[in-house]
């Protein structure tokens, strides 16, 4: 927590920057809060950049992103590709919702525990967990998430890699 709140404070400067520009980009609010789950199936607010539309989900509901989504903004774009859009978790962790390295948070709608009905209890070990800011996976969530729930195996060994 110490970490995450000294990063927080010598990057406000900058975090104040990219919240200017993402604000005039296209006048929409600065930050983005959506329901992830984490350790036990807590359920918590995660908070980023905001780097798409403001209602992309409105009419699709809710679905994964992919690459060159039509529903990112222009800066959205490069904040995604930079990471710079996952900064506001740091709030995150100081909170206590999350760690800086572990398993991605997932939406509720894609969790594990929502495959676990389908292929089994293995799925939930991701859950077991504290999830984390970072991991080897942070970009490629969608097939992290998408393999375990169109497969059924195991999430364990993703959840090793994140920790090694």
């Amino acid at each position: 927590m110490i970490v995450s709140a000294a990063t927080l404070i010598l990057l406000a400067p900058a975090l104040a920057v990219i919240a200017a520009v993402v604000r005039l980009s296209d006048g929409g609010s600065v930050l983005y809060r959506q329901t992830r789950v984490g350790l036990d199936g807590h359920r918590f607010t995660i908070i980023k950049f905001r780097t798409m539309l403001e209602q992309a989900e409105r009419d699709l509901g809710a679905i994964w992103s992919v690459p060159n989504d039509p529903r990112c903004t222009g800066i959205g774009y490069y904040l995604r590709r930079s990471g710079f859009d996952e900064l506001p978790q740091l709030w995150n962790i100081l909170r206590g919702d999350m760690s800086l390295v572990g398993p991605r948070p997932e939406r509720p709608e894609f969790t594990p525990t929502t495959c676990a009905t389908r292929f089994g209890p293995a799925s939930r070990a991701m859950l077991k967990f504290t999830a984390g800011a970072a991991t080897p996976a942070s970009k490629s969530a969608f097939a992290t998430t998408f393999i375990t729930c169109a497969t059924g195996r195991s999430v364990s060994t993703f959840v090793s890699a994140s920790l090694r």
